[in-house]
């Protein structure tokens, strides 16, 4: 018998000793009650009502094997992070070419069953600098190849006044990045 390529089991002892802020703790303690056995969840049973005040940061992009990186949800505070909505586009795309290649690794590596938990240091319009915590979440490949995969970003909006962004960050790759393994623990054997 093979050994599953995720363990439920595992991630949830890994998530709960990982250091989340609240809101992504939350987030990641209702993806994990979507799971079915050993398998990732699948993007139809992820409920948006079930987690609605975080609604604005999140993100949802699907990773199609072609390397494109679709955007399909785009909340309010990311759009106001960014200055525009990225429903619809390609997040690659609208990514320095140089840092493209980066992107591409942090988001191909959640689809491949892991977890991203990352910080950046963006600058604010002010000129304050402000600590933005992220959560990548992988989801069950579908049907043609693409991989859903969630983000949520736990700054919101300070103004309301315009759509500048109101955070600078030019870097693709966050600041700080801790990766949790999905998969099985290598001392468990099968039986």
């Amino acid at each position: 018998m093979s050994r599953p390529a995720f363990s439920h089991s595992a991630a949830a002892r890994r998530i709960r000793e990982a250091v989340f802020g609240k809101a992504n703790r939350r987030l990641a303690d209702y993806w994990l009650s979507l799971w079915r056995g050993d398998a990732l969840p699948e993007w139809e049973h992820f409920r948006m009502s079930e987690v609605g005040d975080l609604e604005a940061g999140i993100s949802v992009f699907e990773l199609h094997p072609e390397g494109v990186l679709l955007c399909t949800v785009c909340g309010e505070a990311v759009a106001r992070s960014l200055g525009m909505n990225l429903t619809g586009k390609d997040w690659l795309a609208y990514t320095a070419p140089e840092q493209r290649p980066a992107r591409l690794n942090g988001f191909s590596t959640v689809a491949a069953g892991q977890v991203l938990h990352a910080v950046r240091y963006a600058h604010h319009r002010s000129g304050e600098l402000h600590y933005v915590e992220e959560l990548l979440l992988p989801f069950a490949e579908r049907t043609g190849g693409a991989r859903p995969i969630l983000s949520h970003i736990g700054w919101r909006p300070t103004s309301r006044q315009d759509s500048e962004p109101e955070i600078r960050n030019s870097r693709t790759v966050p600041d700080e990045v801790v990766l949790v393994s999905l998969s099985p623990d290598p001392d468990i054997r099968d039986s």
